[in-house]
């Protein structure tokens, strides 16, 4: 008799099976990850223009205008606009909002407003 070789049905089915099951677990744990790098990156950016708003407070003894404040942003592609200052986060730009009121509830509506509160990007 020879001896056989290869697998048999039964087992080429089982290993599919289980690769299909981890297939289903590690992608939504991968898509998940993506999710929330994306959320830590929008936080760490509302907290650079939070930080830069106490250095331009320190600095001018005065609430600072929109304009001001983006001035004190490190990065790249900071710019003021009524709302708030744009950021980019992996090339898309984001608008970390502003606000007049220290309750961050009214927000601004030209660069000259003085700003009073920073939000977060939503």
């Amino acid at each position: 008799m020879q001896g056989k070789y290869g697998f048999t049905l039964v087992e080429l089915v089982m290993v599919m099976v289980i690769v299909g099951l981890l297939g289903a677990v590690a992608i939504p744990r991968y898509v998940d990850k993506s999710t929330v790098e994306m959320m830590d990156a929008k936080h760490d950016k509302g907290m650079v223009v939070k930080s830069a708003m106490v250095v331009a407070l320190a600095d001018t003894k005065e609430f600072p205008s929109v304009v001001k404040l983006a001035s004190y942003v490190q990065g790249q592609d900071v710019t003021a606009v009524g709302q708030g200052i744009t950021v980019n986060i992996k090339g898309e730009p984001y608008i970390v909002p502003t606000y007049i009121d220290h309750n961050c509830t009214v927000g601004t509506a030209t660069v000259n407003d003085a700003v009073k509160c920073v939000g977060q990007i939503p």
